[in-house]
């Protein structure tokens, strides 16, 4: 009998919360697919058009061609409409994963955090592993990455207060799934602190057995999780750590600021296991 793909799932968060850290350790179970980021659902609700997606988002149709099948720009097809569209997507990764013997496919996009009800709309049985970071740390991490990598980054430098807004916005979104059957969260340092015994719970969670190389090939995997121009995330993977750049990046009156127009989430309190 053929097998079929059981779990469907998008890692969301903030950018700089860990997305990358949690599929580098998802990559290296025997049963899980899973490509470098696509942003296929944050840029198809951008374009008004097919023509218009192809065009300015080739980046994911290059995604496409590393997985040998589908859209390139011989075969792809300008009548598709954005449900047609979503079908082929989701059918590329289905085969690309079961062609390799892997019954359950990641997709890790950040900004897919706020395209979940899309997302659900035509996946409804898509899973979604939220990570979340201190917003501190995340501030300090998105500050300096927009400025380091800016134009990799939209071609600007993003201000303190642009962070502090962008994951003020981003946990509040987390905070309207908690408790949803189909949400499942991390915390970046829960994560950092016990690997094994998060990734034990998360793969409960999915119904999929533990996999011990999630954690012995963790930097092997990275190599297949990230694209050649994004060279800060490169760094994440020398060692594990809880260090915070919040306090090296920023002088105490900037530090002041940010502690100040921080929400206070009360997601960081509820026990997550």
């Amino acid at each position: 009998m053929n097998r079929k793909i059981v779990n469907r799932i998008f890692i969301v968060g903030c950018p700089r919360s860990g997305t990358t850290l949690l599929q580098s350790f998802l990559a290296g179970h025997d049963q899980i697919y899973t490509l470098p980021e696509t942003h296929f659902f944050s840029e198809i609700l951008k374009c008004n058009s097919i023509i218009k997606f192809y065009f300015k988002q080739k980046h994911i149709i290059k995604e496409f061609n590393i997985m040998k099948q589908g859209f390139n720009q011989n075969n792809f097809n300008f009548n598709l409409n954005r449900q047609s569209l979503v079908s082929e997507f989701i059918k590329l990764l289905d085969e690309q994963a079961l062609s390799n013997k892997k019954f359950n496919w990641v997709e890790k996009t950040p900004n897919h955090l706020h395209c979940i009800k899309v997302i659900t709309k035509y996946i409804p049985d898509a899973k979604y592993v939220h990570i979340l970071r201190d917003g501190k740390d995340v501030v300090a991490s998105l500050y300096e990455v927009t400025n380091n990598y800016s134009e990799k980054w939209g071609g600007k430098k993003r201000s303190i207060k642009q962070c502090i807004r962008r994951w003020n916005n981003d946990i509040k979104i987390s905070e309207k799934h908690m408790g949803k059957i189909n949400h499942y969260f991390i915390l970046y340092s829960d994560l950092v602190i016990n690997p094994q015994k998060e990734l034990l719970n998360l793969a409960n969670w999915l119904g999929i057995e533990f996999d011990k190389k999630m954690i012995t090939q963790r930097e092997f995997n990275s190599s297949n999780i990230i694209s050649d121009w994004e060279k800060w995330k490169k760094n994440n993977f020398d060692k594990l750590t809880r260090k915070s750049k919040f306090k090296e990046i920023f002088d105490f009156r900037q530090q002041k600021l940010i502690t100040k127009n921080l929400h206070k989430s009360n997601i960081f309190k509820f026990n997550l296991d």
